[in-house]
């Protein structure tokens, strides 16, 4: 069964994404407490010395990334790019993400697919050629993975409040009801 490159590149893939997901979700919420009580012990703080406790990524690099992603999403058509942004509505904007975060996260998704592919195919010995093609062809396949978690979080998003009798109690984000979640 781990003979099948492809059935390898897709378990690696899965494990990175599993990885960097555990990071992520890991660090988040010690990073909220830090700041509240940080915020609490001593309200004399000015903006600028809280500005300077975040990380360098998160003061530089994520402001730099958004706005490169910013500029490049204007070359993407308009309707893909409104309808993204319904799908994330209607999904609840999970993780926060916001259309930029998203679109960077469909370009990071298809660069690891495409790394990891090629990789794997030039480990089980494929030639150059063939191995970039097949790369390139998993990198695009690694772009559809957000807009398939996307759709899933959108269905269960639906499934969620077809289930409760009171909508209003059952979601901590902004409710739009199921009849209005279908796409225009």
């Amino acid at each position: 069964m781990l003979s099948n490159p492809f059935v390898l590149s897709v378990l690696v893939g899965l494990g990175a994404a599993l990885f960097l997901y555990g990071i992520y979700h890991v660090r988040q919420p010690a990073e909220l407490r830090r700041r509240v009580r940080s915020a609490f012990e001593d309200p004399a703080q000015s903006y600028e010395q809280l500005e300077l406790q975040t990380t360098f990524s998160e003061r530089v690099m994520q402001p730099l990334l958004r706005r490169i992603l910013a500029s490049a999403s204007r070359f993407a058509p308009a309707g893909n790019v409104e309808r993204l942004k319904h799908d994330l509505i209607v999904a609840g904007n999970p993780r926060n993400l916001t259309l930029i975060d998203f679109m960077g996260l469909r370009l990071v998704a298809g660069l690891v697919a495409a790394v990891i592919a090629f990789f794997l195919l030039s480990w089980r010995g494929m030639n150059g050629i063939s191995a970039i093609l097949f790369s390139f062809a998993g990198g695009i396949m690694g772009t559809y993975l957000p807009n398939y978690w996307l759709k899933r979080a959108i269905k269960a998003r639906q499934r969620n409040h077809a289930r409760c009798p009171m909508p209003w109690t059952c979601s901590r984000s902004v409710l739009m009801p199921v009849s209005a979640s279908t796409p225009p």
